[in-house]
C-alpha cells in the first residue's frame, strides 16, 4: 500500500462515515500517518504531521477511552508503539521475518476482555507468518494463538453465550430486548441484575461475569465471521448487565468497609479512653476540699486563681447541686441570662 493509496483509502471511509473525519488532530475517528516532503502536493501533506504532531496522535491511540478507533500507517508505529487496547490489523503490504512479527505486536496484547489481537490478511501472509513463528520459542509456537480458527472461536461464543442464557433463565429480558424500547432495555438490565443478585448464594453474579468475559473474549476473535453478527445483541445486553452487576458488588463492598472502618474506630476510641484515676479539681487548683454549697461565684470572682465556677443546671440538678468548670471550658456552661458563644 503507497501513500497516496492511504489517502485514497481514507477519502472513500469519510465519504461513507462524514462524523469520522475531524481537520483537529485532537478530535475525529480516523488518521493517516504517513511521512512526507514539500514535493509530494497538499494532498498527501494534509496528513503530514510533525514530530510534536505525531507524539500527540500516538497517544490518543494509546487511550482507549479516546475515540479514535482507525489509523491507516505507511511504514510507521511498527517499532517504539505499544498500545495493548487495539484490537484488529488489516494487512495489505508483503511482510516477513522480523517486520512482520513487530506489525503483529501491535495488536496482539490482552486488555481487559480482549484476548489478543485479530489480523486480517488482504495479500496473503500466511505462509510469511509460519515462517516467522518458526524463529521464535517452542512455547510461543506451542501457543497457537496466531491463525487461531475462526470456527473455534464461534464454537466457543455459543457455548458461552448459552449459559449466560440459562442463568437468566427464570428473567423476561429477552422480550423486553427485542420491544426496542429504550425504557423496557434499561427495565431488562436491572430485572436481570436483580435476578442474578437474588443467586448469591448459588454464585450466580460470578459464574454470569466469568462467562459473559469469556463470551466477549470469543467474540473479539470472531468479531468478522457473519456468524458471530447474531450474537451481538445479546452480547451487548450481557456486557451492560455485568457492568451495573459490578457496580452493585462494589457498593456492597464499600458499605461493608465502612461498616468495618466504624467497627474499628470504635474500638480504637474505646482503648483510647480508659480511666486512669480521680482528680479533685479543687485540690488541684489549690483550693482545698469543698462542697458546692461553699462554692460562690462572687466570692471567687476576686480571686487570683482562674478557679472553678458555680453554674445552676435547671431541671436536671436539684436546688442544692452544681456544675464546676473552668471559666475558659470549652464545654462550659453559662451563667444564667447570658448568651453562648464558643471561644
Amino acid at each position: 500500500m503507497s501513500r497516496r493509496i492511504c489517502v485514497e483509502l481514507y477519502d472513500q471511509i469519510v465519504k461513507l462515515r462524514a462524523d469520522w473525519h475531524a481537520d483537529d488532530d485532537a478530535a475525529g475517528t480516523i488518521k493517516v500517518v504517513i511521512t512526507g516532503s514539500a514535493s509530494d502536493g497538499p494532498e498527501l501533506n494534509y496528513h503530514v504531521r510533525s514530530k510534536e504532531r505525531l507524539a500527540a496522535l500516538k497517544q490518543r491511540a494509546k487511550d482507549p477511552d479516546d475515540p479514535l478507533e482507525l489509523v491507516i500507517v505507511r511504514d510507521m508505529w511498527l517499532t517504539g508503539f505499544d498500545s495493548p487496547s487495539l484490537h484488529a490489523i488489516y494487512g495489505d503490504k508483503p511482510m516477513r521475518g522480523a517486520g512482520l512479527m513487530q506489525a503483529i505486536a501491535r495488536v496482539n496484547r490482552t486488555f481487559r476482555d480482549k484476548p489478543g489481537g485479530l489480523v486480517v490478511d488482504y495479500i496473503g501472509i500466511t505462509e510469511s507468518l509460519r515462517a516467522a513463528l518458526a524463529e521464535y520459542t517452542e512455547r510461543d509456537r506451542a501457543r497457537q494463538e496466531v491463525g487461531a480458527p475462526i470456527d473455534e472461536a464461534l464454537a466457543v461464543l455459543e457455548e458461552h453465550h448459552e449459559v449466560c442464557c440459562e442463568l437468566l433463565f427464570g428473567c423476561p429480558w429477552r422480550e423486553a430486548l427485542e420491544s426496542g424500547s429504550d425504557k423496557a432495555r434499561i427495565e431488562a438490565i436491572m430485572a436481570a441484575l436483580e435476578h442474578l443478585l437474588a443467586g448469591a448464594d448459588m454464585e450466580l453474579p460470578e459464574r454470569f461475569l466469568r462467562h459473559v468475559r469469556a463470551a466477549t473474549q470469543s467474540f473479539a476473535i470472531a468479531v468478522a465471521s457473519p456468524e458471530a453478527a447474531r450474537y451481538r445483541g445479546d452480547l451487548a445486553f450481557f456486557q451492560a448487565v455485568a457492568v451495573e452487576l459490578r457496580r452493585a458488588r462494589a457498593e456492597e463492598r464499600a458499605k461493608s468497609d465502612e461498616v468495618e472502618l466504624e467497627t474499628a474506630i470504635r474500638q480504637v476510641v474505646s482503648d483510647a479512653v480508659t480511666a486512669s484515676g480521680v482528680i479533685d479539681i479543687y485540690a488541684a487548683s489549690g483550693f482545698g476540699l469543698r462542697t458546692p454549697a461553699d462554692v460562690h461565684y462572687d466570692v471567687l470572682r476576686g480571686s487570683e486563681h482562674a478557679g472553678p465556677r458555680r453554674w445552676k443546671l435547671p431541671g436536671v440538678l436539684t436546688p442544692s447541686a452544681s456544675c464546676a468548670c473552668g471559666p475558659n471550658h470549652p464545654g462550659s456552661l453559662q451563667p444564667s441570662g447570658s448568651t453562648h458563644r464558643r471561644r
